[in-house]
């Protein structure tokens, strides 16, 4: 008689499991976590049996067979935990490790699979088990009872092997190899981490090596920023004063959970830091509990937002670390069953949001005697001059521009526009090259300016405008005569002006063709700002150079309107 496996459990729950939504990186995890659970858990006696120099190997693969295989040299499955291993949420014994729902091999296998066999051999026993799992057959049948068969003799001394096959292709193509590697590195860093002065406190002691698709995994550690407080190297301040600081802060401190009566208490460690350099994907927040990354990981980075505020910011950009939340004697942290979210999201959040508060003065070991405000230094600190950097950008500017040289339909457009400039062109009268037709874009940018040593002052209005004639300038500008105020009338008022002002109303076209033919100079807000800050300091230059006695200043800005679109393009 066949020996019988439990896998009782509803067919309508076997379907949830099916259609639940996954992502490929956290259901491959659900295989290696049992398998770095069989590890650590039988650590001792796996070495004893193969040496001290013994090594856990996790090897995922997948070929255009329909095959998956995942396969490790850890302890095995044992009888006692053979009968529950195909019950799902049977939880194991021992439930401190990362397999302790006792969901996911049975929960990842369905998944991706109608088809799956399960081999074992348990480091306790000399036999290997085998056990095949058919889904179509066990939802329309509704068994509750698998045979499986017992093999003596097997090739291996211990381990565990599942073979996947008739998988569910719309979840595997376009396969994402190497997004998949990617992720997996990132949640099982602690795993495989190289040893590193910083890191390596982070660190399971353990000797795994994952293989995913035919690479063994690694993982990169991104350096921290080294460099003096930013005030103090704006302002030249010497090392002996303000010693260069590595940008790292550690914490670890016990939190109780406001929302609960009980008021349990988490321990939340971890580390936040500056980036060396801006490299997206290195910015960002990985959340850890019980050594692997829960949420955060590869690109898919957490970007709290008392730490990171907007995506524009520097702080977004530059801070990074790893935010570990790990059980207490008098409170647990607790992840959904498939280990990719935390349960209690505002008690985590409460954690995070008492770091910011903290980094507005910390104490760094560089220079204990000082308080910084860590956040303002990521805000505040600008790159240095990088010479080598800036060779390689002038040479990719070159090649652009050659590039550019080197089309003779553009440089054809390019002739026939210079020749229609001339020297009367050039010299045509102000008012001609004011934009007059069109409509105004709302919200105009106002500033306020002094030319130099003048007690006048120029109140700016930045206009945008889209104007339907072709050949109309990229801007004008207008001066409005001169207005004055006696002293009580801005004392009454509360004008935050002096009492003689001229308005100046500049008008930008958006219409104009360096806008049109150039999508991202009018999308991209640090491109769009730049062309913007051009023309109010040109329009400054020229009523500064008016205001000095030059004659005829509006030439300059003729000839630069009317030649813009050859020299500023993409």
């Amino acid at each position: 008689m066949d020996k019988q496996i439990s896998i009782q459990f509803k067919s309508t729950a076997y379907r949830m499991l099916k259609k639940m939504p996954g992502k490929l990186w956290f259901i491959f995890g659900e295989f290696i976590d049992n398998s770095i659970s069989s590890y650590l858990q039988n650590r001792e006696l796996l070495e004893r049996i193969n040496g001290s120099d013994f090594t856990l190997k996790i090897e995922l693969s997948f070929d255009d067979d329909d095959q998956i295989k995942i396969f490790d040299n850890a302890a095995g499955i044992d009888h006692k935990n053979w009968l529950r291993a195909l019950q799902p949420g049977d939880i194991p014994e021992d439930d401190s490790g990362l397999n302790e729902f006792g969901m996911g091999m049975k929960y990842s296998a369905v998944w991706l699979s109608d088809y799956w066999t399960l081999k074992s051999k348990s480091i306790h026993e000399p036999f290997q088990k085998e056990v095949s799992f058919d889904y179509n057959k066990v939802i329309s049948l509704g068994l509750e009872n698998l045979p499986y068969k017992e093999i003596s003799k097997p090739k291996v001394k211990h381990g565990t092997e599942l073979i996947l096959t008739k998988l569910d292709k719309d979840k595997l193509r376009p396969f994402p190899k190497k997004k998949i590697q990617k992720h997996i590195s990132s949640i099982y860093r602690n795993f495989i981490r190289n040893d590193h002065q910083f890191y390596s406190k982070y660190k399971v002691d353990s000797k795994i090596e994952i293989i995913a698709f035919d690479k063994t995994l690694s993982y990169s550690e991104p350096g921290f920023l080294k460099t003096q407080w930013h005030k103090d190297r704006h302002s030249l301040v010497p090392i002996e004063k303000s010693p260069e600081i590595e940008w790292k802060y550690e914490f670890d401190k016990l939190i109780s959970n406001p929302l609960k009566k009980n008021k349990e208490v988490i321990r939340f460690s971890g580390f936040i830091g500056i980036l060396s350099e801006i490299k997206q994907g290195n910015n960002g927040f990985s959340y850890f509990r019980r050594g692997r990354v829960v949420e955060g990981s590869g690109d898919e980075k957490i970007f709290p937002k008392k730490l990171s505020t907007n995506p524009g910011s520097f702080r977004f950009k530059r801070l990074f670390g790893e935010f570990h939340f790990n059980d207490t004697d008098s409170g647990k942290v607790e992840s959904t069953f498939n280990k990719n979210a935390f349960q209690d999201v505002t008690f985590i959040n409460y954690c995070i949001d008492s770091l910011a508060l903290e980094l507005r003065s910390v104490s760094l070991s560089e220079n204990p005697g000082r308080k910084y405000n860590f956040l303002q230094q990521a805000d505040k600190h600008r790159s240095s001059f990088d010479p080598d950097q800036q060779k390689k950008t002038i040479e990719k500017l070159a090649e652009k521009e050659k590039q550019y040289e080197g089309n003779l339909e553009i440089q054809h457009e390019i002739v026939k526009h210079l020749e229609k400039i001339t020297s009367d062109s050039i010299k045509q009268d102000e008012e001609s090259g004011q934009i007059v037709t069109g409509s105004e874009i709302p919200n105009a940018v106002k500033f306020k300016r002094r030319l130099g040593d003048e007690a006048l002052e120029y109140h700016f209005n930045l206009l945008f405008w889209e104007s339907i004639d072709h050949d109309a300038p990229l801007y004008s500008m207008e001066t409005e005569g001169v207005m004055i105020f006696d002293k009580e009338t801005i004392k009454s008022r509360k004008y935050n002006t002096s009492s003689e002002f001229r308005v100046v109303n500049i008008k930008v076209n958006l219409k104009h063709g360096l806008f049109m033919k150039n999508e991202s100079f009018r999308r991209d807000t640090q491109l769009f700002g730049m062309i913007i800050n051009n023309i109010k300091c040109l329009c400054y230059a020229q009523l500064s150079a008016k205001a000095s006695g030059a004659t005829n200043v509006h030439f300059m800005k003729n000839a630069y309107d009317q030649t813009i679109e050859t020299f500023l393009h993409e």
